[in-house]
């Protein structure tokens, strides 16, 4: 993703579900939204995923840790959902 527009990782157990574009009007809140609830809706299915996926979580921990700059800008699906939902009602957005 070279264009430099920011990105949301959607990390659940420690792998990397998506990458979506952050939400910039309601259209794009409401896409980012549904795509929030369905990764993040099945904790079963992702806990069997990351059985064979520890390399991507060792990546992504290790990933972190050389930038912990980076640790601040995390968000919780409680936050970027309240987050969606606040651009699709035209609401002032907060964390």
């Amino acid at each position: 993703m070279a264009d430099g527009a920011p990105r949301w990782y959607l990390i659940h157990t420690g792998v990397v579900q998506a990458v979506l574009p952050v939400p910039t009007d309601p259209t794009t809140a409401a896409a980012e939204l549904n795509r929030l609830g369905a990764i993040f809706s099945n904790g079963l299915a992702a806990t069997r995923k990351l059985e064979r996926c520890v390399d991507s979580v060792l990546i992504v921990t290790g990933w972190f840790r050389k930038r912990p700059d980076e640790k601040p800008k995390l968000l919780t699906t409680r936050q970027a959902t309240n987050l969606c939902r606040a651009m699709m009602e035209s609401k002032p957005i907060s964390g």
